[in-house]
């Protein structure tokens, strides 16, 4: 009943917005199809998921009047940016319901990032003419990133947060100390607390972001370890932690039951009743602690209505409540459906009620190993390594930090909350000492497996029908069979395929690098203005009418008289430039892919086929491609073409 409801929610966001109007045709036909039917409930489900696409899918601008170095005046209290320049009110007017994100560096380096600001437009800020009151801070624009559906991953990520854009500012370091001070809710001070008490412990930075999902302490060395061994979920807080939450809640909702006098039980009072009192508020106040993060978010909307459904004596199976919940925060963000997280809670929570419909401790055990398998797979893809062991460390680590350390933890923070001292952390730094030691070691002695080096996508699909068929066919002892299978195809991707690319074009500090087996063959600031010596199609031996070359480091210097020249068929840019180069090349008929800074373009020579793979494009799915993702499968077709 709830598919077709689902189905135009995730429909309205995947779909590319060249074929929004085929959509609307669908639904149109849907609903009446639905009317011819009569099936009125669920034509009125659909026209809920309209109403809400409609509330929250407006128009979005597509571009945002502040531009670099621009002066802005930021209120952090009342969440609102006023730019030092005026615009007309039919233009202003059209941002009054869009959100922007602020980011800034405090002078150690940390970054900082502050959501759902209001843009206020209208005539020139007084404050720019007499003294700034104390409520606003100056700052000077650094960079304005715009959300893109279709863009890279973080245009993406703005987009599904609903912030039309990003603008970095530079504050003054007197200025971030009076937003140091600014901190006044409960969340803000619980943090104070707990960092000045407990900051001194090596171990806080990794049991900050287990508690409370703060991992704004951790080294780029702690990220690589915690992402190579597959343990990201565990310091983000995510369903695993609102699911420990749901744990303590249960066993303080039996202490209760227990207490409570035999009139109340008399009136009519159930044990869900009892649950659902205490277990709803303690999730929520959990989620609230841990700034409302999606994950413990969903899990939290998975957990209530599973405990309403069972207080009102519903009889609906599992999978009808989490399908249920999925539906319920579509509704309040479909744009979430864009979000991998959501796409692998939901997979493993349908996972987890299809395998273990027991509460044997075997059957726990090989349910969590079903889980760390699941999840390997499911992150092909979006991570470009993992620990050979990962399923081992995570069959380990998630019934420590269960039962041990998250318990431990929140102990240990009430103590230094309301007592003032850390004689319970002190202990448990003695053994998470031996932990971090351990996740170390893990990480950089034992092999990696790399996913990427799969030559066709069957393996993966492959893997994929094997955890379907390991879940269809449990409890039968055949699930050894599925899970053997899957670490060999694994396995193979390290024993079997050669990682390392032919060749490898990559933007480093603004310039572009053509190696080959880790020697360079060609920079691009080496040509100077001789735009002929950066073609290299005769080193990759490509076989091609035209030639491909880097673009210079002085756009100025590609020229038409010298794309002309050189015969170009390709040219990598080092940077998006400007409409007036692009419609140039254009003209020229010269397709052109971006590089930027910080990413690369990798050349895979197998067998007589040439495989493409851009570092941007490793999160990209069906149909939200961007556009250099699409157009580096053009390139790959096209030389593919040429090498028959």
């Amino acid at each position: 009943m709830l598919l077709s409801s689902l189905s135009i929610l995730m429909g309205a966001i995947l779909v590319p917005s060249d074929y929004l109007w085929v959509y609307s045709t669908h639904i149109v036909m849907v609903c009446l199809y639905l009317i011819w039917t009569k099936r009125f409930l669920v034509l009125f489900l659909t026209l809920v998921s309209l109403m809400f696409l409609a509330f929250h899918e407006g128009k979005q601008p597509s571009t945002i009047p502040i531009d670099a170095q621009e002066v802005v005046f930021i209120d952090f209290q009342q969440r609102t940016l006023f730019p030092s320049r005026s615009l007309p009110p039919e233009q202003s007017g059209s941002f009054k319901k869009q959100s922007v994100e602020i980011m800034y560096f405090t002078p150690s380096g940390e970054r900082r990032t502050h959501q759902n600001f209001n843009l206020r437009f209208g005539k020139v800020f007084e404050a720019t003419r007499h003294d700034l009151s104390s409520e606003y801070i100056k700052g000077v624009v650094k960079n304005v990133i715009l959300s893109d559906k279709e863009g890279s991953w973080w245009q993406k990520k703005l987009y599904i947060n609903r912030q039309v854009a990003q603008i970095t500012v530079e504050l003054s370091e007197h200025d971030i100390q009076r937003l140091d001070s600014l901190r006044s809710s409960p969340r803000d001070q619980l943090l104070e607390t707990l960092d000045s008490k407990l900051s001194d412990f090596s171990s806080w930075r990794f049991s900050k972001a287990l508690l409370l999902g703060q991992n704004d302490l951790w080294s780029q060395k702690d990220t690589w370890v915690i992402r190579t061994l597959g343990l990201a979920h565990l310091f983000v807080v995510s369903g695993l932690h609102t699911g420990f939450m749901f744990v303590i809640g249960s066993l303080v909702s039996r202490v209760v039951w227990r207490l409570l006098p035999g009139s109340i039980l008399l009136s009519g009072l159930t044990r869900w009743h009892c649950n659902a009192i205490i277990i709803i508020p303690l999730l929520f106040s959990y989620a609230y602690f841990t700034n409302w993060g999606e994950p413990v978010v969903r899990a939290s909307i998975m957990l209530s209505a599973y405990l309403f459904a069972r207080m009102l004596s519903l009889h609906f199976s599992a999978y009808s409540i989490i399908t249920f919940a999925l539906w319920l925060v579509l509704l309040a963000n479909p744009r979430a459906i864009l979000s991998p997280g959501l796409w692998l809670s939901f997979s493993l929570v349908y996972l987890l009620i299809g395998y273990c419909q027991t509460a044997k401790l075997s059957r726990l055990f090989m349910g969590q190993m079903m889980l760390s398998t699941a999840s390997m797979v499911l992150i092909l893809g979006w991570q470009e390594e993992i620990s050979s062991v990962s399923v081992l460390v995570n069959m380990l680590l998630i019934p420590f930090a269960a039962f041990v350390w998250f318990p431990w933890g929140l102990s240990a923070c009430f103590e230094a909350f309301l007592i003032g001292s850390t004689y319970c952390y002190k202990l448990l730094e003695m053994l998470l000492y031996y932990v971090d030691e351990l996740i170390n070691w893990v990480a950089f002695r034992l092999p990696l497996l790399a996913f990427e080096t799969f030559p066709t996508d069957f393996p993966r699909i492959l893997m994929l029908f094997l955890i379907v068929f390991w879940v269809y066919q449990s409890p039968l002892k055949r699930g050894i069979l599925s899970l053997t299978s899957i670490w060999c195809l694994l396995f193979s991707s390290t024993l079997l395929y050669d990682n390392k690319p032919d060749y490898l074009i990559q933007n480093k500090n603004n310039s572009l690098i053509l190696k080959s087996n880790d020697q360079i063959l060609m920079v691009n600031s080496w040509a100077g203005s001789d735009v002929e010596r950066l073609t290299f199609d005769s080193d990759l031996h490509f076989h091609s009418a035209g030639s491909y070359m880097l673009s210079p480091a002085q756009m100025s210097d590609l020229t038409p008289n010298k794309l002309v020249s050189a015969d170009a068929s390709w040219v990598f840019l080092q940077k998006a430039e400007a409409e007036m180069t692009t419609v140039m090349l254009d003209a020229l008929k010269v397709n052109w892919l971006i590089i930027a800074n910080g990413e690369f373009l990798e050349f895979y020579f197998r067998d007589k086929h040439l495989s493409l793979r851009h570092s941007s494009c490793l999160y990209s799915f069906f149909l939200l491609k961007s556009d250099t993702c699409k157009r580096v499968e053009k390139l790959e077709s096209v030389l593919n073409y040429l090498q028959t």
